[in-house]
């Protein structure tokens, strides 16, 4: 009886009044103990106020019904397909709508729509695939910082597919700890190949300057990932440079200069097409001719087989000197080494490779420098916690 003369009250009320009391009679409906045909009334009444003209009156019953499992689906969905304002409560909270309601609404929704859903708790693989497939870039930032939110790698891929050129996205992903180490790869590639688009359109320096530079910062970047991986996922990112084409001479003759026997030997194992194990016996115990051969097969050039030979010598040495378990330490020892081999020889092509060595070796003390400076603010803050 009381919800019957409440509905009939409901049309002499004005706009702001008449939704409070919409309001209530949806909370009513989910939470007082109405009797079976009270239940169909309030139902039947609050389906008509979606026909108010008053965004108002709408969004009043979205937000009663938002969070509620109990919640008539019928409303949930007539709500969730109104326009945003009346929808957004709804769509960002409400159980009811299941995962193939919430792949439809990101599919006909707006950027506005897709925002909230990409927000909500527990959002699911198939509701983040249908986002990593059509949202925007800022869309997809969203479902990335959602903690709640599973995904699928192939979503993850996606996603990068089509927004890995998103500043604030790739930043993102790249402080992930379990990033993919290929998309890693691929999201510093992508940053190396958008500054070298801003350097030119900016007319800072000459395409080859620009080359040079952004080239070889690339590469650093690219053996920095290397170094923080475990050797099965640099071998698979070797694997995946080799299928994109972006294996080259020039990376492993910095991998073998620098001891990063990992990325050396699955290198020189993929160019060959020969199996690790044979290649590692190679680097760890065969002759120079036999060294050398293996270079000639793997494409290196001429010029610098020399240099790998030597570098690949060197680093037995100190395999027998056990000074391989610190790698900071065993790049610098590497790099000296080879340089001093070098300094007694006079020919031009000797000249070059010295040049390169000395800018391993500064860019190896730069980067002591900034892990030692890095490790003394550490120390220091805890110093200062204790």
């Amino acid at each position: 009886m009381f919800i019957e003369r409440a509905i009939d009250r409901l049309n002499n009320l004005p706009i702001p009044r008449r939704a409070l009391a919409l309001n209530a009679l949806a909370r009513s409906l989910l939470h007082s103990n109405l009797s079976t045909e009270e239940i169909s009334m309030a139902e039947r009444a609050l389906l008509c106020a979606l026909d108010e003209p008053s965004e108002i009156i709408r969004r009043a019953v979205s937000d009663a019904l938002a969070n509620d499992p109990a919640a008539p689906r019928s409303l949930v969905h007539f709500l969730a397909n109104d326009q945003f304002f009346v929808a957004e409560p709804v769509l960002a909270h409400s159980p009811v709508l299941t995962c193939a309601q919430l792949v439809d609404l990101v599919g006909f929704g707006d950027d506005a729509v897709q925002r909230v859903i990409a927000a909500r708790q527990n959002v699911s693989v198939a509701v983040s695939a249908a986002l990593g497939e059509v949202a925007s870039a800022e869309v997809c930032l969203i479902l990335l910082r959602n903690p709640s939110a599973d995904m699928l790698e192939s979503t993850l891929r996606r996603i990068v597919e089509r927004h890995g050129s998103f500043s604030e996205l790739r930043e993102e992903l790249l402080s992930w700890p379990d990033l993919p180490v290929d998309l890693r790869h691929d999201l510093v590639a992508q940053l190396g190949d958008d500054l070298k688009s801003l350097i030119a359109g900016k007319n800072w320096m000459g395409p080859n300057k620009i080359e040079a530079i952004v080239g070889d910062a690339t590469e650093k970047a690219v053996l920095k990932i290397f170094e923080e991986e475990s050797p099965d996922s640099a071998r698979a990112l070797v694997h995946h440079l080799h299928s994109t084409d972006k294996l080259t001479a020039k990376l492993l003759i910095r991998a073998a200069v620098t001891g990063n026997i990992v990325v050396l030997e699955a290198g020189l194992a993929v160019l060959t097409n020969q199996p690790r194990g044979r290649v590692y016996g190679l680097l760890m115990d065969g002759g120079t001719g036999a060294l050398r051969a293996l270079l000639k097969r793997a494409g290196i050039g001429e010029k610098v087989r020399p240099l790998m030979v030597t570098a690949i010598q060197v680093y037995r040495e100190l395999c027998k000197e056990s000074l391989t378990d610190d790698y900071r330490k065993l790049r610098r020892t590497m790099i000296e080494r080879v340089m001093t081999r070098y300094e007694t020889m006079t020919d031009a092509d000797s000249e070059q490779i010295l040049a390169l060595l000395h800018r391993y070796a500064a860019d190896a003390a730069r980067d002591e420098a900034r892990r030692a400076r890095s490790d003394a603010r550490t120390d220091s803050t805890l110093q200062i916690a204790a």
